[in-house]
């Protein structure tokens, strides 16, 4: 079983949401994307809370950039047979605590699914603001509506927006 190595964040020193992952699916790391799949309802959801336009790659990096949106992961590295959650071993937390002192703005951490706020809860710093959203992977059998009311509530809270 190989080492996988999650992606770089994305993020400015005027991000005020912090959306967390565990680890990129095995679409998404052969893509060198977040939320990669083309199934997973993260972008879509954003895309439409937004009403932004998603293209291209650069255009949901553009997306978050706008407004003021972090993205990472949890973990650095893992090793995994496919993509699911379940089979996630050997891992090794990203350095939260440093991250999150870059952000001086952050006002909320969204957890992407049950594992991420489990391994955030386990490996991250104190912060007063976390949360858990639905998985937005196809794996999660949600309804994609259910799912984005979710998310768009949180999000919403999370950057003070009507």
């Amino acid at each position: 079983m190989d080492t996988l190595h999650s992606f770089e964040p994305i993020a400015t020193s005027q991000s005020c949401l912090l959306i967390l992952g565990s680890m990129p699916s095995a679409t998404s790391l052969s893509k060198n994307e977040y939320y990669g799949h083309q199934r997973n309802a993260f972008w879509p959801i954003l895309a439409d809370l937004f009403n932004h336009s998603i293209a291209t790659y650069a255009d949901k990096i553009d997306l978050l950039q706008t407004h003021k949106i972090a993205l990472w992961d949890v973990l650095s590295e893992c090793t995994r047979i496919g993509s699911a959650d379940a089979s996630i071993r050997d891992v090794k937390p990203n350095d939260l605590h440093s991250f999150l002192s870059l952000l001086p703005s952050l006002r909320m951490i969204i957890c992407n699914g049950t594992l991420a706020m489990r391994l955030f809860l386990r490996f991250g710093p104190s912060f007063e603001n976390v949360v858990q959203c639905p998985s937005t992977s196809a794996a999660n059998t949600m309804a994609i509506s259910s799912k984005a009311e979710a998310w768009t509530t949180m999000i919403k809270r999370g950057l003070e927006i009507s």
